[in-house]
């Protein structure tokens, strides 16, 4: 996968549809509700989970074979299916449509990629590796879960505050910056 530009989406309200219904369709199904979105899954065989999620209606669950009308109107489409060919197919079909599509383990066939992500409160933290190693950016994800969060998290929370004080007292957008800038440099460094 050549080089990807990093972006956070947001997904609220937008429709997003995965193929497949095993364990990773279940993980970025899980994903996907988080960020709010409409989620659809089409899939010969949906897990157990998928299926409480659609008798919850907290998701449209189709078990079926995937039909190219499946992803109409969607933002985002995943293929996340053990099928190959399938996978290839869903990806060609996105592309007629010029829809963001996600293929697990096959970054070729990406227009997107997901990152390894660690979120704490309003802290986000996401770690890529371009598709050339998940692995590593789950360990990377791991330590700094364990060694900088906590210390990010409380700068977040003291600079969030100071912010909107800030905000609301200073009228220069010059001076606002380099007051915030100052704090945050202190906050992390001492």
């Amino acid at each position: 996968m050549s080089f990807t530009y990093p972006v956070f989406l947001s997904l609220k309200n937008k429709r997003a549809v995965v193929i497949g219904g095993g364990k990773i369709a279940a993980r970025k199904v899980t994903a996907l509700l988080k960020a709010e979105a409409e989620v659809v899954v089409v899939a010969k065989e949906a897990s157990k989970g998928l299926l409480q999620l659609a008798e919850k209606r907290e998701i449209r669950c189709y078990q079926r074979p995937f039909r190219p009308a499946d992803i109409k109107g969607a933002w985002l489409v995943i293929a996340a299916t053990n099928d190959h060919a399938l996978n290839e197919r869903v990806a060609r079909e996105t592309q007629k449509c010029r829809q963001w599509i996600n293929v697990v383990d096959k970054p070729a066939l990406c227009q997107l990629i997901f990152p390894s992500v660690v979120r704490k409160g309003k802290l986000t933290m996401a770690i890529s590796t371009n598709g050339a190693s998940p692995a590593l950016a789950k360990a990377i994800r791991k330590d700094l879960q364990k060694n900088f969060i906590p210390k990010y998290e409380r700068s977040l929370k003291e600079i969030s505050r100071v912010r909107s004080k800030v905000l609301k007292t200073t009228s220069s957008v010059e001076k606002r910056r380099g007051i915030l800038n100052q704090l945050a440099e202190k906050l992390l460094h001492g």
